[in-house]
């Protein structure tokens, strides 16, 4: 599995986003950073194979409101080949995975 993927956020307000946090099964992994969209690098090396996971981002803005992203559910699938590809699953459809590091995904 590539030990690093990008995650990508796009938050907007009617002022304007202080940060966004990046969850993943409800514990804190990274804060995203820039505008107008946020992107965080994630070390996912630790994640078991075969288990679901749900990430999630929180903005909040100048004044400190908050909103949470709806929950993506991703099933880890590793094949370990010379070119470390992974398999993932993503629900709802239309987030995407890009690895870092060289693996390969296929959304199934």
């Amino acid at each position: 599995m590539a030990d690093k993927m990008e995650i990508l956020v796009a938050a907007t307000d009617n002022t304007s986003i202080r940060n966004v946090v990046i969850t993943l099964d409800d514990h804190y992994i990274t804060d995203a950073t820039g505008n107008p969209f946020m992107r965080a690098r994630w070390d996912n090396h630790t994640l078991d194979d075969g288990r679901f996971h749900i990430l999630r981002a929180v903005a909040t803005d100048r004044e400190g409101n908050s909103s949470d992203s709806p929950p993506v559910r991703f099933l880890v699938h590793s094949i370990f080949t010379t070119e470390s590809p992974i398999i993932l699953h993503a629900d709802p459809a239309g987030f995407s995975w890009t690895p870092l590091s060289g693996g390969l995904m296929t959304f199934i």
